[in-house]
């Protein structure tokens, strides 16, 4: 969702004596750009690495992420999803002589639900029916190419632990046994069949990705419907020790990465049984749960070209860096840091000229040198402190007002194109209040709210799942477009 930014406020009547300038929050409207003197301060940016890691386990993964994507600037980004599962029913009954005809995992990836296309079949034939056959098709919502991937999906070998555990992305599995693949193209379908004449649904199928798992069908008949009596199936604390997991990864090296919903993974085990005469054949379907309570994480593998390494390896704190790169899923961030000479500078200018700041913020630009591409930009940021998990002045002040953005993009679709980040309270709190001027940290992701529509922590957000990416002019640099502090006040009466 593309946000306004907060870039000042509006006084009501200036020119009062009585008038309080100081006092913000109310006084802001949306597209409101303050009257008063502009000035501008170099600050210094530089990059934060992160290692490449980042907490990827149930308390993070509202979404999960797979898929692979290479290119030039910060390499390959591969992620796999691994999970437990569990029985929906303990010593499950699957009737006499009960057999495995096919097992079938589904995805439910993010759709671009506007680019819907809709296929009719007015005539169609089911079991000999007259019916009518609805194919709804949605490309996959994806970062990186438009090309096919294959999915592969192995059994885990290794105890994955509690739900509650804290897992980091680089964790990894030992695997054993393929259970299937699949080459899914980067779009998915749902099929509806109907009467001709209407009624009841004759077939369904949601739309989902598809992956048979026709090389595990010995296995899920000699390891569960055998053994549905066996003492590894009588309640989940076994059962997770017995079949500990699977791990769904992609064989490619490059594509895209696609998001989904954790616990909408569903694993379906079709059967057949004998009834209760040897003539009939009873078909029937087990689902397995792969919902919260399992363990799931992403495992998130790179391969970085020689340049960023440098890079991350050379990081000036003091000066700045030339280049400032950005990315998701436990990529690097950026910290900006405003100097000592700026805030000596304003708060001079506070005591001297009692200047009131109406408005304050952070411009940075892409650097189109580098970064000169048509991938999706970050449409919204995460902003702390340095060593800081609390949300900024600015979050706790102004959140609850409609019109309010930490942070606003500009000419996205462009090259370049820029951000402004607002720290107009945090500003105004070290100058007028002299409260500590810590650096701030800039990371891809956006915040979450819960169901009342209030944001949690600092932590409850999508920068786990967040595969976009970014690379800005940095401090260190003769270019025009390096990082800004832009203030705007007036003077009291």
């Amino acid at each position: 969702m593309k946000l306004s930014i907060l870039v000042g406020f509006v006084s009501i009547a200036l020119s009062s004596c009585e008038s309080d300038i100081d006092g913000i929050g109310q006084q802001f409207f949306e597209g409101a750009t303050p009257n008063g003197t502009k000035k501008s301060y170099d600050i210094v940016t530089y990059n934060v690495s992160h290692n490449d890691t980042i907490r990827t386990d149930n308390q993070r993964l509202v979404e999960a992420t797979l898929g692979a994507f290479d290119e030039s600037v910060f390499g390959k980004q591969k992620a796999s999803y691994i999970t437990q599962v569990r029985l929906s029913s303990y010593s499950p009954d699957f009737g006499a002589n009960a057999k495995v005809d096919s097992i079938v995992l589904e995805i439910k990836p993010e759709l671009v639900k506007d680019s819907l296309v809709t296929t009719t079949d007015e005539n169609y034939k089911y079991e000999g029916k007259d019916a009518k056959k609805v194919v709804n098709t949605y490309p996959i919502s994806k970062y990186g190419k438009k090309k096919e991937m294959t999915i592969n999906v192995d059994l885990v070998n290794d105890f994955l632990g509690s739900a509650s555990s804290k897992i980091y992305s680089n964790k990894t599995v030992a695997v054993g046994q393929r259970l299937g693949s699949k080459a899914v193209a980067p779009r998915v379908s749902g099929i509806t069949i109907t009467p001709k004449e209407g009624g009841e649904n004759l077939y369904y199928r949601d739309t989902a990705i598809r992956i048979p798992l026709n090389d595990g069908v010995d296995f899920f008949q000699k390891n569960i419907v055998d053994k549905s009596s066996a003492s590894e199936l009588k309640d989940a604390a076994s059962f997770i020790r017995y079949f500990r997991g699977l791990k769904i990864s992609v064989q490619d090296n490059d594509g895209y990465i696609m998001k989904f919903a954790p616990n909408d993974v569903a694993l379906k085990m079709y059967y057949s049984s004998k009834g209760t005469t040897d003539s009939t054949t009873v078909h029937s379907v087990y689902s397995f749960d792969l919902g919260s309570e399992n363990v799931h994480f992403n495992q998130i593998e790179y391969n970085r070209p020689s340049e960023f390494t440098s890079a991350m390896n050379s990081i000036n704190k003091t000066e700045g860096d030339a280049r400032l790169y950005m990315q998701g899923m436990g990529g690097p961030g950026v910290m900006m840091v405003i100097p000592k000479t700026a805030i000596e500078n304003i708060r001079e200018l506070y005591n001297k000229d009692k200047i009131g700041i109406l408005s304050a913020k952070i411009r940075l630009y892409t650097d189109s040198n580098v970064w000169n591409n048509s991938y999706t930009k970050p449409q919204n940021m995460l902003v702390k402190y340095n060593n800081s998990n609390d949300f900024v002045d600015d979050m706790k002040v102004f959140q609850n007002l409609s019109n309010f953005s930490l942070i606003q993009g500009y000419d996205l679709d462009k090259n370049p194109s820029y951000y402004d980040i607002n720290i107009t309270q945090t500003l105004k709190n070290i100058i007028e209040k002299e409260a500590v001027s810590k650096g701030l940290e800039l990371n891809v992701g956006h915040y979450l709210v819960n169901s009342r529509g209030v944001y949690i922590n600092q932590n409850y957000n999508n920068r786990a799942y967040s595969p976009e990416r970014i690379v800005f002019t940095g401090s260190n640099t003769a270019e025009a477009n390096k990082p800004k502090l832009t203030i705007i006040y007036t003077q009291k009466k």
